[in-house]
């Protein structure tokens, strides 16, 4: 079992779960949420959205966190990483100096910008899912149609806010992971030894 599956699982738990929990709370409150009107008079200025409609959208992008794991070689990029590291290592402790850190045609510098680029496009993704929410949350301000009912109490709402600080967090963490491996490729070309970039290009012609 490679990197990418065993991350797929890991992670296909807790997204299982989440997805289950929203789908029951998405069923359970359908009737109740539409039920309630944004108050703000700024929100729904395009179309008419809600809590329901942005749970409903975060539990699909959850759904699809899986087939991407499984899709895009992360742990390509890692191994990349550490076999750079373990070469530069190498050729710091050999007397021969003629030894460089070489790639020949494999460089890594595609796949490190490929896999920061799909970093911060999700978490760009994320970020727009949290402004909805926080709009949704904070900003429309519901009024529900049942007098004896707070919009603020229901188990959406609080799912929501749950959904809401998870999506910033993993936004912000996915950013800067992606910011890393985007710079990756030029610390690595700064830690080469004197020349060495030079050698091993002379040396792959």
């Amino acid at each position: 079992m490679n990197t990418n599956h065993l991350s797929a699982l890991v992670v296909a738990l807790p997204v299982s779960i989440y997805c289950i929990v929203g789908i029951v709370y998405l069923c359970a409150e359908y009737d109740v949420v539409h039920r309630c009107h944004a108050s703000n008079v700024n929100s729904n200025v395009i179309w008419v959205t809600s809590v329901w409609s942005y749970v409903l959208t975060s539990v699909i992008a959850a759904a699809l966190v899986i087939p991407v794991l499984l899709l895009i070689p992360f742990e390509k990029s890692l191994e990349t990483v550490v076999q750079h590291w373990k070469r530069l290592k190498k050729s710091r402790s050999t007397r021969d100096k003629k030894v460089r850190v070489k790639w020949g045609t494999d460089l890594p510098d595609w796949i490190l910008l490929m896999h920061g680029f799909a970093l911060i496009g999700g978490a760009c993704i994320l970020g727009v899912l949290a402004f909805c929410g926080y709009w949704e949350l904070y900003v429309a301000k519901p009024w529900c149609e049942d007098r004896s009912m707070a919009f603020e109490e229901l188990a959406l709402w609080h799912f929501g806010h749950f959904t809401l600080i998870m999506q910033i967090v993993t936004a912000v963490a996915a950013f800067f992971w992606g910011a890393l491996w985007w710079t990756m490729p030029c610390l690595m070309e700064l830690s080469l030894p004197e020349g060495g970039a030079t050698a091993a290009r002379s040396d792959d012609a």
